[in-house]
């Protein structure tokens, strides 16, 4: 033992026989105060103001003379961390969150004042984020917001509340395999997206949401509430200085947090593939997947344009012309993070019926789409944006969507332009690139030729 510690040890004991005071113990030399990060000035886009209340994303775009305002609470995450141990968990906790009234609030309480008001009040979980949501009168946008954020922040979720939710998820999942259709849907999902976060269904499996804990919703919930995690997006008769103000009331308390959405990985497939299930039932299902270009990509405008092209050609070569089926279509997921499309449709006979569909794919691939058609189908994609975007709530969700998912809320204005730009060779390009390496599922009772689908 060193002379220093010996002559501290000797002086502690004296203290201790004759009374002395003890000194205080060393403290830390003085740190400078954390500084919380200053929050960017409010950026005016047309009609549309976006902004920053305690590093959470605000855009509001003000109707005076909307009747009814929209506002949408979205928490980014969804599927990158959904896991084959933990799918549903987030489905299941939003779900009782918003229906199980509040710590304030208990349920009945809460959809008593929601009766009075008129407000509707709900959330969903998709890939990209959880949503909740509310719709309100104008007059009573305020009080509506404030039980939106209620149910987020301080939700009960009672354990009956708990239980009928799980009881209604399940027979969710349970539709899911019940039907042809819904095998062919689940078995496409896996099948496309095996290995990648967008193989796990939002909904869970009866496993996994049989296993759920009031404990493990609370936690979390608990893990959501972080701002730099969340946005929000209000449309009505309501200016951005009046919602600053109810989120920074409402969400003020909340941290932070770092969060920035980790990377999905891109899907690729270097290969078609073929998986049947023979079911003993009289019209045979069918969907081939492909890949698609994301937002970001330079052919992702022309990809919108060439499966709608496709999807109105199968309809008229296939039911019109031959009847061979009564719902062939080409579908496109182009609103997702991870975009993919495909090829649908169930007949009886259904190599003749594959066989046209993808001769048409062929005629995608090496014709080039006449003006007339292209300006239609630019035209149909313009309409059927505008009429979605007639109502509060379908404004609120198209700016959400090219802001969170797209990466740039201006992408209201440019997607159309971007539309209106594609070129028949770009068309081409698309299907020449895109329209390959086919993951095709399919359910019934016929024995499907190989030979009939393409090949590497």
């Amino acid at each position: 033992m060193t002379l220093l510690r010996l002559w501290s040890v000797a002086l502690l004991a004296l203290c201790f026989l004759t009374g002395c005071p003890t000194p205080p113990p060393p403290q830390p030399p003085p740190q400078a105060a954390s500084e919380v990060p200053s929050d960017p000035a409010p950026v005016v886009d047309d009609d549309l103001t976006v902004g920053f209340v305690h590093g959470l994303k605000v855009m509001v775009k003000q109707v005076e003379a909307a009747e009814l305002g929209t506002m949408q609470l979205y928490v980014r995450g969804g599927a990158r961390f959904r896991t084959a141990e933990n799918a549903g968990l987030d489905s299941l906790s939003v779900r009782a969150a918003v229906t199980g009234g509040t710590q304030t609030l208990d349920k009945d309480d809460f959809d008593k004042e929601l009766f009075e008001l008129g407000t509707e009040v709900g959330a969903t979980a998709l890939n990209a984020y959880s949503m909740f949501y509310a719709k309100a009168l104008s007059e009573n946008m305020a009080r509506s917001f404030e039980l939106l954020a209620d149910v987020f922040i301080r939700p009960a979720l009672p354990a009956k509340e708990l239980e009928l939710q799980r009881a209604r998820l399940l027979t969710q999942i349970k539709a899911r395999t019940s039907s042809p259709d819904g095998q062919l849907a689940e078995q496409s999902r896996q099948l496309f997206y095996a290995g990648h976060p967008y193989e796990h269904a939002a909904s869970g499996t009866d496993l996994t949401v049989n296993r759920f804990t009031r404990d493990d919703l609370v936690a979390y919930m608990a893990s959501l509430r972080q701002t730099s995690r969340l946005a929000i997006v209000v449309v009505g008769p309501v200016d951005y200085a009046t919602v600053a103000g109810w989120v920074k009331t409402q969400f003020g308390e909340l941290p932070r947090g770092t969060y920035t959405p980790p990377a999905l990985p891109p899907v690729s497939h270097a290969a078609p593939q073929l998986r049947t299930t023979m079911l003993n039932i009289p019209t045979t299902y069918v969907e081939s997947s492909f890949s698609t270009p994301g937002w970001e990509d330079p052919g992702f405008a022309a990809s919108i344009l060439a499966i709608r092209l496709l999807r109105k050609r199968l309809f008229d070569e296939v039911r019109t012309k031959r009847s061979l089926s009564y719902a062939p279509t080409a579908r496109h997921s182009w609103t997702s993070e991870v975009t993919r499309g495909s090829l649908y449709v169930s007949a009886e006979n259904v190599n003749e019926t594959m066989k046209v569909m993808f001769d048409e794919v062929e005629k995608l691939k090496t014709e080039l789409i006449g003006e007339v058609e292209l300006r239609g189908a630019k035209s149909v994609f313009i309409t059927s944006t505008l009429m979605a975007n007639e109502s509060t709530d379908g404004q609120a969700s198209f700016i959400a969507l090219c802001a969170l998912v797209g990466g740039d809320h201006r992408l209201r204005h440019q997607l159309p332009e971007r539309i209106k730009a594609v070129t028949p060779e770009q068309i081409r390009a698309f299907a020449r690139k895109y329209l390959t390496d086919m993951q095709t599922v399919v359910v019934g009772a016929t024995e499907v030729d190989p030979a009939v689908f393409p090949q590497k």
